[in-house]
């Protein structure tokens, strides 16, 4: 019989701390404290929405290569989440975490 994989779901409380994720990316790569340092903002925007801002904030990790911007999306567009692939820019990082 196969077994059914736990889903963890994106909304609800952050159950990571804003200074859990900032040292584990900076573990990983270590000139990113730029980006690090937003953990904060996404935990405040997602608590706003009802939205896990530790698991955004994951996704973003992933998006981005660890705030390396290797892909399409570039540091400047403020686009951590890759909503748009390369298409969609935000003013501020705050905006781009709230999208």
């Amino acid at each position: 019989m196969e077994e059914k994989a736990a889903k963890t779901s994106i909304m609800g409380e952050a159950q990571v701390s804003a200074a859990k994720m900032r040292q584990h990316v900076l573990a990983i790569n270590e000139t990113a404290s730029k980006y690090a340092d937003l953990a904060e903002t996404f935990l405040s925007e997602g608590e706003k929405e009802g939205v896990r801002g530790d698991i955004a904030f994951a996704q973003s990790v992933v998006e981005t290569g660890y705030f390396r911007f290797r892909g399409d999306v570039k540091a400047e567009q403020n686009n951590y989440c890759g909503l748009g692939a390369s298409g969609y820019s935000f003013d501020t990082p705050q905006l781009g975490i709230r999208a």
